[in-house]
């Protein structure tokens, strides 16, 4: 049996004329109708109920057992390790950075993505540069005009 390459993936509907609601001259009118349309949520279920207080429940409302098994994860011995979780946990070098990486953007957050230029002029002085030159000329090569 061969396998394709697409097995598993369902195709998305092209949107048809068909589909699309009668008033033609509407918000979202062109959207087929598995397209959301302008103000309507893509979850409108939300998050199922009760998740959070379950977690909680199992976890403690500030979550301190989650962080203690993060950082067993992260530093513990196997002994500690199969102490803390009741059985042999085997973890590697990865299965560490990413529990460090948690306890990380838990403890300190992550950090934040700067956009800008560190030094020199300013955007806006750059932008009003470029807009006040003059047009340069539009030079073709390799035209019969060239004196050769």
């Amino acid at each position: 049996m061969t396998a394709s390459v697409n097995d598993g993936v369902e195709p998305v509907p092209a949107p048809s004329p068909d589909t699309a609601p009668a008033s033609a001259g509407a918000p979202g009118a062109s959207l087929a109708k598995w397209q959301f349309r302008p103000g309507q949520s893509g979850n409108p279920s939300g998050r199922p109920k009760g998740i959070v207080q379950a977690v909680q429940k199992r976890a403690g409302r500030d979550g301190k057992k989650l962080i203690t098994d993060l950082w067993m994860l992260c530093h513990g011995t196997p002994s500690e390790r199969e102490a803390h979780f009741g059985e042999k946990v085997r973890v590697d070098t990865r299965d560490r950075l990413t529990a460090l990486g948690m306890l990380l953007d838990r403890g300190w957050g992550r950090p934040a993505t700067l956009i800008g230029l560190e030094s020199g002029p300013s955007l806006l002085a750059l932008l009003t540069e470029v807009t006040a030159r003059p047009a340069a000329p539009v030079v073709s090569e390799g035209t019969d005009d060239d004196p050769a």
